[in-house]
């Protein structure tokens, strides 16, 4: 599913949603160049031992390359299985670059 700057990809099993990854693509004020980056990914707690997420990941990094952008961001940012998805991620070619840091209001 796409809008202009938007995607999401979904991942299902016989029409049910079982997990989805949301991205957006952006311009640095400082850059010409345009980057892809993943704003959400989640699977049902029932589906993470399946291959929605590895899938979601693959098609994600397709995205970029067909959208020719100059690098791809994930993060972990929400403490919820992040050895499990840092893998994931360093598993489809992407390295940890610095650490996200959050306040919450």
């Amino acid at each position: 599913i796409g809008t202009p700057g938007g995607w999401m990809l979904v991942a299902d099993d016989g029409g049910e949603v079982i997990g989805f990854l949301a991205a957006t693509l952006s311009r640095p004020w400082f850059s010409d160049a345009e980057a892809l980056g993943e704003d959400l990914l989640y699977v049902r707690p029932d589906r993470r031992h399946g291959r929605a997420a590895w899938k979601l990941v693959e098609a994600f990094v397709a995205l970029a390359r067909e959208l020719g952008v100059i690098y791809a961001r994930a993060s972990v940012a929400t403490g919820a299985h992040g050895a499990a998805a840092e893998r994931l991620y360093e598993r489809h070619g992407m390295h940890r670059v610095g650490g996200a840091y959050a306040i919450h209001f």
